[in-house]
């Protein structure tokens, strides 16, 4: 199997996770992507010649300019949009993405699932009030 298809067979991959979603404690089992699975675009390849270490360093520049727009995001949102913005099939996961971001000092990482300016003052009300208005338009 070339390098090619073993990145792309990753893109799939997926965990079951286990929910509480509400206050009785109600528990719901869903798929999830892992975060060992590996971002693409479409059918776009890794550029030519780039490390890991490169395309993580590109990609967390690109991910600095969708930040300043969106201010916060989910990783796997802020990665999708950033190999989409790249149109590249990425050569790192997303948990690679998260360790990078979470040692580059123009980031923070909460939770390991939320990321953004190392400036941002709250990121998780703001991140909840988004959620809110998306929940009630």
């Amino acid at each position: 199997m070339s390098e090619r298809e073993k990145l792309r067979r990753r893109r799939g991959e997926k965990i079951k996770a286990r929910f509480t979603v509400d206050e009785q404690g109600t528990v719901v089992e869903r798929e999830v992507a892992s975060a060992q699975a590996v971002p693409g675009w479409g059918e776009a390849d890794v550029p030519k010649g780039l490390t890991v270490e490169a395309m993580l360093a590109r990609s967390l520049d690109i991910a600095l300019g969708l930040l300043y727009h969106e201010r916060v995001l989910m990783l796997k949102d802020l990665v999708d949009r950033v190999v989409e913005v790249w149109k590249v099939q990425a050569n790192y996961t997303y948990d690679q993405f998260r360790q990078a971001a979470d040692r580059d000092p123009r980031f923070q990482v909460l939770h390991g699932q939320i990321i953004a300016l190392a400036e941002e003052p709250d990121p998780l009300g703001l991140l909840m009030d988004r959620l809110e208005r998306d929940a009630h338009p």
